[in-house]
């Protein structure tokens, strides 16, 4: 039997484990998930010990303890890192938060875990370059979506306007690469419950270079469902990323859920986007400049906005977690 044990209920522990667990039981496997306590309440056993343990981004002391308590028991340990922690934006919090020495939680328990571990997996071929002088067993898993998701983004909806989600004070720089370019536009920002709305709302306008009216500022539902069907009603999607090492170690997921939403969306042109763009999903800009124009035509053009809204639909079509669910349970030893 396999265990798999999500670090929290954001949107990392669904993509890298939760939904990977309803992918392989549907298909007939036996993966239990067991959902670890936050740093601090957690205690000594919090992982079920099992054939396979999977763990996912080892932050805290305890959990690399635990790592080592399986593995002297005799279980397989699966590691799964879906960010480069060695290269995090010195501003940034989830820097301040993995480089402070009494936080509970840092970058050096996640690098420990990754050594530990029988079978590293991580989501993008450059995170296996950064991670090979910790770990020389790594396995790219390509994040992915639930077949579902495309349900919804077939579905004839009301969009609106260009959108963006995610927590701007972790994506440091990243909706600078935008602004100043959307200003004939409104624009719909999504961000975590856990966040304070008030203090973001006038951050982002900042970042942005919008003024009030143009954007909008709105807390997402449960990421289980409410949260994909306020993405799903923008128009066109946004993915700026800052050009740094840590982005380009970052995945194509925002894409790949715009796509499967129905959304068309706009990139910058880091690796995986690229990736992206030549399967047939979203469209890449090398300079900022190149924004306005991108996002003219997808607004502009609507033959251009269907084509380019079926062609998303067709690759996330092929990048469900139920397509690729073999892959996961090969990897995680069923």
């Amino acid at each position: 039997m396999i265990t798999a044990h999500a670090i929290d209920e954001s949107a990392v522990g669904y993509y890298r484990i939760r939904f990977v667990i309803d992918a392989i039981n549907k298909q007939g496997g036996d993966v239990k998930l067991n959902l670890i306590p936050k740093v601090g309440t957690a205690q000594e056993g919090i992982f079920q010990l099992s054939d396979v343990v999977v763990c996912h981004t080892p932050t805290s002391t305890l959990s690399v303890l635990e790592i080592i308590r399986a593995k002297n028991a005799g279980c397989k340990v699966v590691v799964d890192i879906d960010d480069d922690y060695t290269r995090l934006d010195g501003g940034s919090w989830m820097f301040q938060q993995l480089h402070s020495s009494n936080a509970g939680s840092n970058a050096e328990n996640i690098l420990a875990g990754a050594q530990f571990a029988d079978v590293l997996t991580v989501s993008t071929p450059r995170l296996a370059e950064v991670y090979k002088e910790y770990n020389d067993n790594i396995v790219v898993l390509e994040n992915c979506v639930p077949e579902w998701y495309l349900d919804i983004g077939k579905a004839e909806r009301h969009q609106w306007g260009l959108g963006w989600g995610g927590n701007p004070t972790l994506h440091i720089g990243d909706l600078e690469e935008v602004g100043g370019y959307l200003n004939k536009y409104n624009v719909r920002v999504i961000i975590p419950p856990s966040t304070e709305l008030v203090d973001v709302e006038e951050m982002t306008r900042k970042k942005l270079g919008l003024f009030d009216g143009f954007a909008e500022v709105r807390h997402w539902g449960d990421i289980g469902g409410e949260y994909q069907k306020m993405v799903s009603d923008f128009e066109v999607g946004l993915v700026p990323l800052r050009r740094n090492n840590f982005n380009d170690g970052k995945s194509w997921l925002k894409g790949l859920e715009y796509a499967a939403l129905g959304v068309p969306f706009v990139a910058s042109n880091t690796r995986e986007y690229q990736r992206l763009e030549k399967m047939g999903a979203g469209v890449t800009v090398r300079k900022n400049q190149m924004w306005q124009r991108e996002i003219k035509d997808l607004f502009g053009n609507d033959k251009r906005w269907i084509e380019a809204k079926e062609q998303g639909l067709g690759v996330a079509s092929e990048w469900t977690y139920e397509n690729n669910a073999k892959l996961w349970a090969d990897v995680w030893g069923m």
